[in-house]
């Protein structure tokens, strides 16, 4: 009986553990263009959360978490807000998307945009999803990078219908977003650059924190342990 309830006591801690350490924070920032489209009180994004802020224009923004939070983390940008596609998105059941991916910043084909600048970042690890869209556009390509460590990714679009989901880019899709795993710098700076004739485009951006795995893994470990020293006796 003893053994079993003990079983049970380091299952529950474990799940405790699992569950806390899933709570990652994550910062939304909407891109407003004109006319606005507010992703308001719905949420919005691959890491589908709410609390989004909303941003137009070359002006410092305090920014709060997915849980309403203030944050040290501040945003801005070179240059103003540019346009909207006017429903550039119709993925299903989700309004806050839609939204996020209506207005936009956007540079001229052979033009780089201005500096995206998230500052005193507080997460020890975090992965940025850039997301894009222009809907009036075919075969469409752009590079996006991070300036203080020189990782690129090229966000491609090829059709321009509507997107009626998330298409992460692998540099040669029809997609509308990219992402930059595993970063750790406490400030950012992104750039985006448009590539062979195209446009440089950017709806919205989300930091998600990385929970720290390492804790869990010796809990477990030893869960295992203990577990495997018991069935021996």
């Amino acid at each position: 009986m003893n053994a079993a309830i003990s079983k049970i006591a380091l299952g529950l801690i474990v799940l405790q553990l699992a569950a806390s350490m899933g709570q990652a924070g994550v910062i939304s920032v909407n891109m407003l263009g004109e006319p606005f489209v507010y992703v308001g009180t719905a949420a919005a994004g691959v890491v589908h959360v709410g609390s989004w802020n909303e941003y137009y224009g070359a002006t410092l923004l305090s920014l709060r978490d997915d849980s309403g939070a203030a944050t040290a983390v501040s945003f801005s940008t070179a240059q103003n807000a540019s346009g909207s596609d006017n429903g550039g998105a119709a993925i299903a059941g989700d309004p806050g998307s839609n939204a996020m991916l209506d207005g936009h910043f956007y540079v001229i084909p052979g033009e780089t945009f201005g500096d995206i600048i998230f500052s005193n970042i507080e997460y020890a690890s975090y992965d940025l999803y850039v997301y894009y869209n222009s809907q009036a556009l075919t075969n469409n390509y752009q590079t996006f990078k991070i300036e203080q460590t020189n990782m690129t990714k090229i966000g491609s679009e090829l059709t321009s219908t509507q997107d009626t989901g998330f298409v992460e880019s692998n540099g040669s899709n029809d997609a509308n977003y990219v992402v930059f795993h595993g970063l750790s710098l406490s400030t950012i700076t992104l750039s985006a650059n448009a590539d062979l004739g195209g446009y440089a485009y950017v709806n919205g951006l989300q930091l998600v924190e990385i929970p720290e795995p390492t804790t869990l893994g010796l809990l477990l470990a030893g869960v295992v342990f203990v577990t495997t020293k018991r069935r021996k006796y």
